[in-house]
């Protein structure tokens, strides 16, 4: 079979135009270059793309567009002289695949609009002299519509021009889904990651480039009380799969030996975590939890796409994006043994770390106000700020329980303050308890101490509270991730109340 040169030479422009789309984070810029691509190789006399909100009603403008061909400059004027019907009803029927207009196929081609028997009543396709339409929607995140209008030469546009059209969106739709993500989700990630600080703008960009790629695993990093969770939920949020489930778990609370048939089932009787997230995202939380055993199963469920559930006859295919968070130095537990190295080198290029909040405490105001306001709205109580006092007291604090610490010093002074007040010192840091082993104060005998001062309701609950983890842990033999356990607290927030408390119970070499 005869090679056409032409035609090899205009696939070769073709892939290249490709590529340099790839490289464009612009939306508008991306609009316009893929709308003359698709233009050009068709031979349209005009074009538009426009692109909506993810959720718009039909009715609704779209944010982003662009045209060629069209003599008008403004967005009405250019819709003026196609067929907003068309487009309408493209964009309908891609809510409903296999209804209305796109059927069997992705891109609808109308030979003769003015024979069409939907259209030919239509006053602007008359009236606008329509010959031929190729249409078809765009993206998954922000759905739009490519359409094409009357061919130049030779006619109305032919099958060749609806395959090309077909490949084409199938290209162009991902390159869009991730800069409208990247455009879209930097105002939202700004309200969810607050600081201007250096580490959090980095954060935030890594978030966005993570979320917005493929769905290779993401692997966040940090010490407890960071926000790990947080970082690991907004990669699901801001990405590709933000309309599939989430499923979060957390890997030091399955029993030993349990992962693995947690994770992919057994037959009959335990559900597949990873089939409840079909479509989504599972988040484990601390996977450096997990045994090897269950580290090796995921790595050959990450490099097959399929898992078998136990006592099952068949594999099964998934299609979910892991994303894991630890708070351990993984590239050293993989050198003694202790991590997979297998599952370290596929988590390596997703890899985010989110900094401990002594390293941006310029930061730290804003959280203050974002995450004190969000107190007093749970609370159902106004938000009073801080006096001068307590925020340099803010600021000088070495925050060892980070963002976890600061969220419970606000929620209980919050509360305890009742909008009547501004937040001082006291409020947000009470006097820690003092002492250790078994005296009157860290047995809890000074507490109704007759010859001590009356405490106020608040501190007396807030010096107890101290006591009994204080009590908690040493029953526990200082073993911390057991008494998370006992207590029912993450470790997020049990990490959060030892630094609150300043307690410094040692755990025994083999805890924690």
């Amino acid at each position: 079979m005869a090679i056409d040169p032409v035609a090899m030479q205009r696939q070769l422009r073709l892939y290249e135009q490709l590529l340099d789309m790839g490289r464009i984070d612009d939306p508008e810029v991306l609009l316009r270059n893929g709308l003359e691509v698709a233009v050009e190789q068709v031979g349209a006399t005009k074009g538009y793309l426009a692109l909506f909100e993810a959720g718009a009603p039909v009715g609704e403008p779209p944010r982003w567009w662009a045209q060629v061909g069209c003599s008008g400059v403004e967005r009405q004027a250019v819709e003026g002289e196609l067929s907003r019907t068309i487009m309408r009803d493209v964009r309908e029927s891609a809510r409903a695949p296999g209804q209305g207009l796109l059927q069997a196929h992705q891109v609808v081609r109308i030979l003769a609009a003015q024979g069409h028997p939907r259209y030919q009543g239509q006053h602007s396709v008359q009236f606008k002299n329509i010959k031929s339409v190729l249409a078809a929607p765009v993206g998954r995140v922000a759905r739009g519509v490519l359409y094409l209008q009357d061919r130049a030469v030779g006619g109305v546009f032919g099958l060749e021009d609806e395959r090309f059209l077909e490949k084409f969106v199938q290209h162009l739709g991902p390159f869009v889904d991730r800069v409208v993500l990247r455009e879209t989700s930097s105002d939202g990630l700004d309200r969810e990651l607050v600081g201007t600080s250096s580490e959090a703008q980095l954060l935030r960009a890594t978030i966005l480039r993570l979320a917005g790629g493929k769905d290779a695993p993401v692997c966040v990093e940090g010490p407890v009380g960071s926000g790990r969770t947080t970082v690991a939920r907004a990669v699901h949020r801001h990405g590709l799969r933000a309309r599939g489930p989430r499923i979060d778990q957390s890997c030091v609370a399955w029993p030993a030996g349990a992962a693995v048939d947690e994770l992919f089932g057994v037959e009959g009787s335990v559900p597949a975590l990873v089939g409840a997230a079909e479509g989504g995202t599972l988040i484990l939380e601390d996977v450096d939890a997990l045994s090897l055993d269950a580290q090796a199963a995921l790595v050959a469920w990450l490099d097959s796409g399929a898992y078998r559930p136990r006592g099952g006859d068949a594999a099964r295919q998934s299609s979910v994006r892991l994303v894991v968070t630890t708070r351990a130095n993984l590239d050293q537990q993989a050198a003694v043994g202790s991590f997979h190295p297998g599952l370290l080198v596929r988590l390596q290029a997703g890899r985010v770390r989110v900094p401990a909040l002594k390293e941006r405490l310029q930061d730290v105001p804003a959280l203050i106000d974002a995450l004190g306001r969000q107190a007093a709205t749970e609370a159902g109580l106004p938000w009073t700020e801080l006096t001068a006092a307590a925020q340099a007291e803010a600021l000088a604090r070495p925050w060892s329980g980070n963002v976890a610490e600061l969220v419970l010093a606000l929620n209980r002074a919050t509360v305890a303050v009742n909008g009547g007040r501004r937040l001082d010192v006291a409020d947000l840091f009470p006097a820690r308890v003092e002492g250790a082993g078994h005296s009157r104060e860290s047995s809890g005998a000074g507490l109704f101490d007759p010859s001590r001062p009356l405490l106020s309701w608040r501190d007396w609950k807030h010096e107890a509270q101290g006591l009994y983890l204080r009590h908690a842990l040493e029953r526990n033999g200082g073993a911390r991730e057991a008494t998370w356990r006992a207590l029912k607290l993450s470790r997020g927030q049990g990490y959060a109340l030892l630094a609150e408390h300043e307690l410094d119970v040692k755990p025994p070499s083999d805890a924690d």
